[in-house]
């Protein structure tokens, strides 16, 4: 008799040896010499430029941007390495599923970029800011992009350089580029590729996104002082939720008139005009920062609460905190694992919330 558990392990090893037939082809990992360097300086800079790479004639993944030529992958950004492997030892895909792109593209998705409101809008997007150069206000770049992304994004995309034209590819679709621009990370300090320094882009940057987009999103922006107080909440998120979410809500609402507010459940333009008018802001680490980009640099306070010291070495919030003119503090608790929910002491977090509060109403008499 042959039982379902036969089926599946012969259904399994078919599976394996079709992979086997189709994964010979081998590729390394390397340094691709690129055709030409351009220095760009900008405000993270400091002493060196970042430098945004040409290539001539490769071959390019666009859901990592990572390109390949000469059987050699280049790797500058982040990566899925497992997929990126088991991709490129496909011989299908790497000979077969590529298309040609004439004159000059470039890719700025990364691995989490696709559904991840913090490496879109940290990561991702403001590699664009390179495009500004004077070097490509003259040409036609073909901005290839894998997710297809909401018109909104489509304009902002294009509001950085107007001769952008966005062309979406499936994801295991390969481009064969002519000229392929690799856009460095702007969140990023050109010399050090730190996981713990994102969030930390000029501040001309934030200036230029803010009224760029809150154009396009019609957000209402208005030029008065903040005023708001809010706890973000994490309860719409899979892991580093606080099990104590309602009795965090209760007390801060009580005590501190605190609201609290789940980013998630919010649109684009509803988080941008909360935040616009937001000084006092509690969260846990997570994408709900990434609003960040829409305060005012007024001044204001932000505490971040850490669920465990696996994530704590994380400093991109309070880099963008400070450059904001925030005043800045954070809680680590004892989670085990990066991602395990955990309870919050609320007599630590008030006394945290009192000497932040006392020092802005400080800082407030001493600026009157």
């Amino acid at each position: 008799m042959v039982t379902l558990k036969k089926i599946l392990n012969n259904k399994n090893k078919i599976v394996a040896n079709l992979m086997n037939l189709v994964t010979l082809y081998k590729t390394t990992t390397g340094e691709i010499m690129p055709d030409e360097i351009i220095e760009d300086f900008h405000e993270n800079s400091r002493s060196n430029p970042s430098k945004i790479r040409i290539y001539n004639n490769v071959k390019v993944w666009h859901q990592y941007s990572v390109i390949e030529k000469y059987n050699i992958l280049s790797i500058h950004s982040f990566v899925n390495s497992w997929d990126l492997r088991e991709h490129v030892k496909n011989k299908l895909f790497r000979n077969y599923l590529c298309i040609d792109i004439k004159g000059y593209a470039c890719s700025i998705d990364t691995p989490f970029s696709k559904n991840n409101y913090y490496h879109l809008f940290i990561e991702s997007i403001p590699r664009l800011w390179f495009l500004r150069n004077s070097f490509f206000l003259d040409k036609i770049i073909t901005l290839l992009l894998p997710y297809k992304r909401n018109e909104k994004l489509e304009l902002l995309f294009k509001a950085f350089n107007k001769n952008i034209e966005i062309k979406y590819l499936p994801e295991f679709i390969r481009a064969k580029c002519e000229y392929y621009i690799e856009l460095p990370f702007l969140s990023k300090s050109p010399d050090d590729f730190d996981l713990n320094s994102g969030a930390y882009f000029p501040e001309s940057y934030r200036v230029w996104f803010k009224n760029h987009f809150g154009s396009i999103l019609r957000a209402e922006l208005p030029k008065i002082k903040p005023f708001r107080k809010i706890y973000i909440s994490r309860q719409d998120a899979s892991v580093r939720k606080f099990t104590n979410d309602e009795e965090i809500s209760d007390v801060l609402l009580r005590r501190y008139d605190i609201e609290t507010v789940i980013p998630g459940k919010l649109s684009l333009n509803e988080q941008a005009e909360l935040f616009h008018n937001s000084y006092f802001i509690i969260s846990p680490h997570g994408a709900g920062l990434t609003n960040l980009i829409w305060c005012q640099n007024k001044g204001g306070a932000l505490l971040e609460i850490f669920s465990s010291k696996l994530v704590s070495s994380y400093r991109g919030f309070e880099l963008h905190a400070k450059r904001l003119n925030f005043f800045y503090d954070s809680i680590t608790l004892n989670g085990s694992t990066r991602n395990e929910n955990v309870v919050v002491n609320t007599d630590l977090l008030c006394e945290k919330i009192d000497v932040m509060l006392d020092k802005l109403d400080q800082n407030s008499q001493l600026n009157q």
